[in-house]
């Protein structure tokens, strides 16, 4: 049985990870892809690309919190370190630019 103090801490450990989950990923639109020069399925098959291959060494930024500059700047060594082939890399950053607005 949980005392006040294991109780207090089981609400402190929600709260905590709640708060480290962030933001949901924006799901594209294909406006948003057209706007970047992309089509929907491209988009769409990078933020999974986005997902499984950044998510492995850090927690992901959303794609709103780094303006344009930022992200095509860091894009280059985090596509090398996530093993992303040239074509990946390319889609994941048209997802990010496309969906941080």
């Amino acid at each position: 049985m949980l005392g006040i103090r294991g109780l207090a801490g089981l609400v402190g450990l929600v709260i905590l990870i709640t708060a480290c989950a962030g933001r949901p990923l924006p799901v594209p639109t294909a406006a948003q892809a057209a706007a970047v020069g992309s089509d929907l399925a491209t988009v769409t098959a990078a933020r999974s690309t986005y997902a499984r291959s950044c998510s492995g060494c850090h927690a992901l930024d959303h794609p709103a919190d780094h303006d344009e500059k930022t992200w095509r700047d860091v894009m280059p060594d985090m596509a090398k370190k996530a093993k992303l082939t040239a074509q990946e890399a390319q889609d994941v950053l048209a997802y990010v630019l496309a969906t941080r607005r």
